[in-house]
């Protein structure tokens, strides 16, 4: 299993997410028998308690939409209510659906089907929980992580700023050298960090990151069914910047790490956000593969910003409200964390 934001990447991060999968390769096909036992997986994983008679719903509409024996298909069913335990679980559920759409079907239909069903049940369960086909796979074993984060991000010191722009994922940050150069740049007398397209990156280079800017305080905090899915991180060095004003910007492309890092810097009292609500889809994912060719994330926690507030379904809200794509936002941003300028709408 690969923790994504815990120990790995933010999934939207690294790739703008992982295209949907239109059907199994036939070189790498889909093996049937996952889906049978996907129930239990997601049952123990998943975030919240899942809404079983929610996603029953879903498999079954799916099931009838196949080209399927539907007087068998229903009589299956029909047989399958009279067990006490066909809903007690989710894969009492995914189980028993599987068991009749493979009676009413070929066995040459098997592999796509269990797919279909498989992408169907992910995307009941909703925003973050989607299927991961080969070639997506090969995609991220692909990636370089140190190229990825160099390519993402850039800092400049220029004049009386500093300016960190960050966009799309990244992997490793070269956190320490960036401390290097804003502790001894002495002429800035204010901070632009530019997350209008930062969809983020692993939870640890995100605290490391945050640290540059805090001194003290809590980063951001993760919590989930499982004990193992909570955690919290919080600032441990000193402020590079040594107090200087920051102003965060963002847009309704901020996400995932970019939005934990907004809320981190805004909640402890080190920002001001300037731009439009962020996104709302900071979430907990990790990837779990199913059976050889094939994985699927799964949400298994979400994110609480220091004041205790979940990031998914709020996002960030500016301290001032400014078009984010305003041509000289960077110069105004600096002359508004220096004073000379007022929010608009102030």
């Amino acid at each position: 299993m690969m923790k994504i934001l815990h120990l790995a990447l933010v999934l939207a991060g690294l790739c703008g997410g992982f295209p949907a999968t239109a059907q199994s390769s036939q070189d790498r096909p889909f093996e049937p028998q996952n889906f049978a036992h996907l129930g239990a997986r997601i049952e123990r994983a998943y975030a919240v308690e899942p809404d079983r008679a929610m996603l029953e719903n879903a498999l079954i509409q799916k099931s009838r939409a196949l080209e399927l024996d539907r007087p068998r298909f229903d009589q299956c069913l029909d047989e399958a209510d009279e067990n006490p335990a066909f809903r007690e679980s989710l894969a009492g559920i995914t189980g028993a659906v599987w068991n009749c759409v493979s009676r009413a079907s070929s066995s040459e239909d098997h592999a796509l089907y269990a797919h279909d069903l498989t992408q169907a049940l992910l995307e009941a369960l909703g925003q973050g929980n989607e299927l991961i086909g080969p070639e997506s796979l090969d995609a991220l074993s692909a990636q370089a992580p140190g190229e990825r984060a160099r390519e993402c991000c850039a800092l400049s010191v220029t004049d009386d700023r500093i300016v960190l722009r960050i966009a799309n994922g990244y992997g490793q940050l070269p956190t320490q050298e960036w401390r290097k150069v804003i502790e001894n740049y002495r002429p800035a007398r204010a901070v632009v960090l530019d997350l209008r397209d930062d969809t983020g990156g692993a939870l640890p280079e995100l605290a490391e990151l945050a640290d540059l800017f805090l001194s003290s305080g809590i980063i951001v905090e993760t919590v989930g069914r499982s004990p193992r899915e909570n955690a919290r991180y919080s600032a441990r060095l000193p402020d590079a910047t040594n107090g200087l004003p920051i102003v965060v910007l963002v847009s309704e492309r901020t996400t995932q790490g970019g939005e934990i890092l907004a809320a981190s810097l805004q909640d402890n009292g080190r920002a001001r956000i300037l731009g439009v609500q962020t996104s709302g889809q900071s979430l907990i994912r990790s990837v779990y593969p199913i059976g050889r060719h094939y994985a699927f994330t799964l949400v298994t926690a979400v994110t609480r910003r220091p004041s205790g507030q979940v990031i998914a379904g709020n996002g960030v809200t500016p301290d001032c409200r400014i078009d984010p794509a305003r041509a000289d936002l960077v110069d105004w941003a600096v002359r508004y964390a220096k004073g000379e300028v007022l929010c608009p709408l102030d």
